[in-house]
């Protein structure tokens, strides 16, 4: 549906023309694929531990089959709304979303805003004068993992997004170098920023990795089209967009988990932003092969551009945050209004895999709060009765710190304190929880 052609004559309806698979498009479908799939999970770590699953995964099919093609449509179909390859481009250009940072970064920033504006922080997370106290993340070495891989996939994410190797590996090689610079640019940045304001002697490992996502997803929009000092400010720049959407989650009392609204919601924006001021008219004209006087109009303003780039990637970004408002969040607002959003209080400080998924996590050398809450659910496997509980409906022992994180299982730790064992079966959990 996305790149089909139009069913009317502005660009606004697309037809099914290619919603089901062709031969000779599998590649096509494979990496668009993933681009969707990208929108839809950059929510799942903003509502970590405490959205229904089955609330998610009515999320992801919207966005899956409806908002996000849509979206696609508009920004990148030949004849789309806002194409720059349309007849007759938004402002004489279109909107320049290379890579996708306002297809799928904002529109997956957004609905993650939204999600954790209606639902409200987790149980375990409180704030003291601005800042937020939450229980500490998992592993770093993990996080740094999943930082790594994420950066090695943006290489095809980034460089690929012409569509095509042959014919363009210069414009691909050139996207994949300026994503380097753009991502390792942002996360030394973000990491010295932070240091400096906690007043450390030490760069603190979680904002410099969402600092190099930052800059990841700061030249998304302009990977292919900018040059080599571009991407360096491009990433510096993406470090400090990513500060500033810290703050505001701190300010507004907005509990997300991993960030994901500073990383893809403030830094696809200055993405977008920066292709309207970055952009080099040579690279545009080497990457989209357009006559050098459209190359010129369509420059960013650092470049002698007429600022007609900059207006059409500002106008598309307010359409785009009004439709994700439209669809995503009218579902999130009726599936909380139906309590069909969030998980039950109880649920929450048990753990949801714990309580959902009935596992059994044996833990010994990480850190992890499943860990920690698995050694102590599974005491009240296989009994009717309910666990003990206080006037806040937690565990008795969960209110506790020094119980949720003791090392590295409680029920040996000497610090650790033991919750009382009556019989009782994860097995009678409400199916609604799900």
């Amino acid at each position: 549906m996305a790149f089909g052609g139009s069913a009317d004559s502005l660009g606004i309806v697309p037809n099914f023309e290619h919603y089901f698979i062709k031969k000779g498009t599998y590649a096509f479908w494979l990496f668009r694929w993933a681009f969707v799939s990208t929108a839809a999970t950059i929510v799942s770590g903003a509502v970590a531990e405490r959205i229904k699953f089955k609330a998610y995964v009515g999320y992801a099919i919207l966005m899956g089959i409806f908002t996000y093609p849509i979206l696609a449509h508009w920004a990148w179909s030949d004849q789309g709304v806002f194409s720059r390859t349309k007849d007759d481009p938004l402002f004489g250009c279109g909107v320049l979303d290379f890579g996708g940072a306002g297809v799928v970064h904002m529109t997956g920033g957004i609905s993650a805003l939204i999600a954790v504006v209606i639902m409200g922080p987790r149980a375990s997370v409180s704030y003291e004068k601005g800042l937020m106290k939450a229980p500490p993340g998992q592993s770093d070495v993990f996080k740094t993992l999943g930082t790594l891989t994420l950066w090695f996939g943006w290489f095809g994410f980034n460089g690929t997004s012409l569509g095509a190797i042959v014919g363009s590996a210069d414009t691909a090689a050139r996207a994949m170098v300026m994503t380097t610079i753009a991502s390792g640019t942002g996360g030394i940045t973000s990491g010295i920023i932070w240091m400096k304001m906690n007043g450390n002697s030490q760069i603190n490992i979680n904002p410099a990795l969402n600092g190099t996502l930052a800059g990841l997803v700061g030249i998304t929009a302009n990977a292919a089209t900018v040059e080599t000092e571009g991407a360096f400010l491009i990433g510096i720049t993406a470090a400090i967009a990513y500060t500033l959407g810290v703050g505001f989650l701190d300010k507004f009392v907005i509990d997300d988990v991993v960030e994901a609204v500073p990383v893809h919601l403030f830094c696809g924006t200055w993405s977008m932003i920066a292709a309207g001021f970055f952009t080099s008219p040579t690279l545009y004209k080497d990457a989209f092969g357009v006559k050098s006087d459209r190359s010129y109009k369509c420059a960013g303003l650092f470049y002698g551009g007429s600022g007609s780039q900059l207006g059409a990637n500002l106008f598309f970004m307010l359409i785009q945050i009004v439709w994700v408002f439209a669809t995503i969040g009218v579902l999130f607002y009726v599936l909380n209004v139906y309590g069909a959003l969030r998980v039950s209080s109880f649920t929450e400080k048990i753990g949801v895999d714990m309580m959902l998924h009935n596992e059994n996590i044996a833990g010994d050398a990480d850190d992890m709060d499943a860990v920690h809450r698995s050694s102590t659910v599974n005491r009240y496997r296989g009994g009717s009765e309910t666990p003990p509980l206080d006037d806040e409906d937690s565990v008795v022992g969960m209110e506790d710190p020094t119980w949720v994180t003791s090392m590295p299982n409680s029920s040996k730790h000497p610090s650790a304190k033991v919750a009382p064992s009556p019989s009782w079966s994860l097995d009678n959990a409400d199916d609604d929880e799900l």
